[in-house]
């Protein structure tokens, strides 16, 4: 909605990947080379007081997502590097599990080595062929991956962000955000990745 000209000349023709945006929690995970890890919602590092009583984020990083990353590590192109986990946060506890899940999950949607985030194509790769990655880790769903102009198809990127969830298709999905294939950055604008929350969505929630 904010930039519509950014849109318009700078990512008609490029190829992109759409994926849904899922209501949660910002979560970050990272692994680092002294084999350590944290825990994080957005600026703020988790640390519970009390180790039998863990913050719901640093259990099921603890359960889910370190055995992951520090299996991925140990791979001979990743040995001494940081590698952090972006996800969203959501299920049970989670903004009123709005999914309906039985279970609380991480869905990842970006991850960095050494403090750059990877381009999503090639993060896709690692999804589709790493069976580390692609296989013990939950993602946001893709909606599409090609031209843009393709995806829209006519319609504004505010049309185009309504319609069902992939993760459970009886409810209205937040919404759409979108990333070009390789990493870029605009003057004036920076990180070049766009958000767009679904009207429909917004219409019939209260998030």
């Amino acid at each position: 909605d904010r930039y519509p000209h950014i849109l318009e000349e700078l990512l008609a023709e490029e190829i992109v990947f759409v994926h849904e945006k899922v209501e949660g929690m910002n979560m970050a995970v990272t692994y680092l080379p002294d084999k350590t890890y944290t825990v994080a919602q957005r600026n703020f590092y988790i640390q519970s007081q009390d180790p039998e009583n863990p913050h719901s984020f640093e259990k099921l990083a603890m359960n889910k997502v370190i055995p992951v990353l520090k299996a991925f590590a140990e791979d001979p192109g990743w040995v001494g590097k940081q590698i952090r986990f972006r996800a969203e946060f959501t299920g049970p506890g989670s903004q009123g599990n709005y999914y309906g899940l039985l279970d609380q999950y991480a869905f990842g949607f970006e991850m960095d080595i050494d403090g750059k985030p990877m381009d999503a194509i090639e993060l896709q790769g690692l999804r589709d062929f790493n069976p580390i990655i692609g296989s013990c880790l939950e993602h946001v769903p893709l909606i599409f991956k090609g031209k843009l102009s393709d995806f829209l198809a006519g319609r504004t990127v505010q049309e185009a962000s309504n319609g069902q969830s992939l993760l459970n298709p009886k409810l209205l999905r937040e919404g759409i955000v979108i990333r070009p294939s390789r990493e870029r950055n605009i003057p004036g604008f920076g990180r070049l990745i766009l958000k767009q929350r679904s009207p429909q969505y917004l219409a019939k929630t209260d998030f």
